[in-house]
Formats: structure tokens, sequence, C-alpha cells
């Protein structure tokens, strides 16, 4: 960030964002028998977490949310993606937080840190207990 400032040396910035892609690979925590909506909030899963959620094959779900005290917005998307070594069916989801308004260059470490918490908090809720107690063990 500061080698930017210093090269560029802009006057503001026009949009701040930061992104996380996180996907979550049963097997790595021994879950591999235990269904998606046991591991992940259903509020992401849709039809996954229904009664036919073991039927489907693929699917994606996208979600712009308004962050409060006008912080900008995240655009979550939640899909299924296959392990690139094992072909292994795993969730992904990809939280993109953006601020779109200038903001001068002194306070965009305050809105990345911002976001940084909010994404903290988001990857929380997208977790039940039983997936968040694995991921404590593994680590």
């Amino acid at each position: 960030f500061k080698p930017f400032i210093e090269i560029y040396d802009p006057a503001n910035f026009n949009r701040i964002g930061l992104r996380y892609i996180d996907v979550i690979v049963r097997s790595k925590y021994g879950l591999v028998d235990i269904e998606w909506n046991n591991l992940l909030n259903s509020s992401l899963l849709g039809i996954i977490s229904s009664d036919i959620g073991s039927s489907v094959k693929n699917f994606e779900h996208i979600h712009e949310i308004e962050l409060s005290e006008n912080a900008g917005h995240v655009r979550i998307v939640t899909n299924t993606v296959n392990h690139r070594d094992t072909n292994e069916s795993c969730i992904m989801i990809d939280s993109d937080f953006a601020f779109q308004e200038k903001t001068k260059i002194g306070n965009a470490i305050k809105v990345l840190d911002d976001f940084h918490t909010r994404g903290f908090r988001l990857f929380k809720w997208c977790i039940k207990e039983k997936l968040h107690k694995a991921m404590e063990l593994s680590s």
C-alpha cells in the first residue's frame, strides 16, 4: 500500500475493496460424510439445505448486501467447485467488500480494517459449530 502511494501519489480513492475467497473442503476436516446443511448456514445454501440437497450437483447463490452505517456493500457468491487434485465437491464462499465513494488516502486503511472485521464476522456467520470445531482441531 505504502509503495503505491509513494509512486503514484493519488489525491484520493474512488473505490476501496477487500475480497476473501474461502473454499470449504470437507475431507480436510474429516467431514466427508456430513451434509453441507450441517456445516454451513442454510441461508447461503438455498436448495442444498433442503431434503433434496444431496441430489444437487451444482449451484450458485449471489447476494449483494448494503453494509450498515453507509460502509459500502458486500457481494457474496456461494457455489460448488471441484477440488483441483481430488475432484471432491467443495463449497466456495467469495466475499467481495467494496466502498465506492471518494475517500481520502488517510482514511483508506480505516475502511480496509472495517472490511477485515466484517469479513471475519461474515465467515463466522457462514459456518456452523460443527465445522468451526473441526477447523480449530485441524490448525
